[in-house]
């Protein structure tokens, strides 16, 4: 990987101060690495890249990580630190070069457990937050998505976190089958943990996953639009009403528990601090607090499918009327 080409950054130099995550920007894209060696079931990835896991070298990145100004840097590898010894010299390496950046990175709990000395070699890089999809919060549920982890990893994971002052973001699958009790028991977690930066998908068969060639037969729409790990494209036990009011229940609660960690008002100082700082542009502030509200009511999530039948009837008269060319390539 070392051979490839650098990026050509200074194609998108007149609107790359528009780039943001988690309201940080300016914000760049850097990759370290590519592919995964682990077969989760609702994942292309894996199959993509035929279960390989090739790197770049670390003078490499340090070499690319030098043309980037943003101070903020998310490294898009699948997962960061899959070689612990790359790691090592990594940090190494971008410590000796005096860049120092907001790192966002993807990681799995498994290898947090085994090498916390890791995170704390990368704490001297720079500021961090990692993300970690969890997926599950017990064993049962991470083997019924091949997730090759354990839910005592997690937990332990997310206290070495805390323990070292990292930011860290957790993701996890919400299952249409799903009854009240389960949505409850995700709660019931988040509050043991105090993980108030959780985040949310629903399991959804994408194309090219072990997955959608078990579930194909039950996916119960042809509106690609709902095919976004946002929406349910399986049949759910619960209502889908009900099932949407639970989903946006958990986004609603996670916020109370941001608020009961931290205070409401150390919130928002917080919030205008980064403001006063620069480290946060007031319009993805607007943006992201506005995001939260929406995602924190069940209509936002019920009106795709209400809109579904108009998408997929429009869709239809373009192919229709030759609008949409929809025969074979050749």
């Amino acid at each position: 990987m070392d051979d490839l080409p650098f990026p050509a950054r200074h194609l998108i130099r007149e609107y790359a101060h528009q780039y943001y995550i988690n309201f940080r920007r300016p914000l760049a894209l850097m990759e370290t690495a590519r592919g995964c060696p682990f077969k989760c079931n609702f994942c292309s990835v894996w199959k993509f890249h035929e279960s390989t896991f090739r790197e770049k070298s670390p003078g490499r990145v340090v070499e690319e990580l030098a043309q980037i100004d943003a101070p903020n840097v998310f490294i898009t590898d699948d997962i960061f630190w899959m070689n612990v010894k790359r790691g090592r010299e990594l940090a190494q390496a971008v410590r000796a070069s005096g860049i120092r950046k907001h790192y966002t990175i993807q990681t799995r709990s498994d290898i947090i457990c085994r090498f916390p000395e890791l995170i704390e070699m990368w704490k001297d890089c720079g500021e961090m937050t990692i993300f970690l999809g969890l997926e599950k919060i017990d064993d049962a549920g991470l083997r019924s998505v091949n997730k090759s982890n354990t839910a005592a990893n997690n937990d332990r994971a997310i206290r070495i976190l805390q323990d070292l002052g990292v930011g860290y973001t957790p993701n996890f699958i919400v299952d249409p089958d799903w009854q009240r009790e389960d949505f409850t028991k995700l709660k019931r977690w988040i509050d043991r943990t105090g993980a108030y930066n959780s985040g949310f998908s629903v399991l959804t068969p994408l194309p090219g996953t072990d997955l959608w060639d078990d579930e194909q037969r039950n996916v119960n729409t042809e509106d690609w639009e709902l095919f976004d790990i946002t929406h349910a494209v399986l049949p759910t036990k619960l209502p889908l009403e009900e099932f949407y009011r639970e989903l946006a229940g958990l986004w609603q609660h996670t916020m109370a528990v941001r608020y009961q960690v931290h205070g409401r008002l150390k919130v928002y100082l917080g919030l205008l601090a980064a403001l006063a700082t620069r480290r946060v542009a007031l319009k993805a502030m607007r943006k992201g607090m506005r995001m939260g509200s929406v995602l924190g009511r069940s209509r936002t999530f019920l009106n795709a499918h209400h809109e579904s039948a108009s998408r997929l009837a429009e869709a239809a008269r373009a192919v229709t009327s030759g609008a949409i060319d929809n025969r074979p390539s050749p």
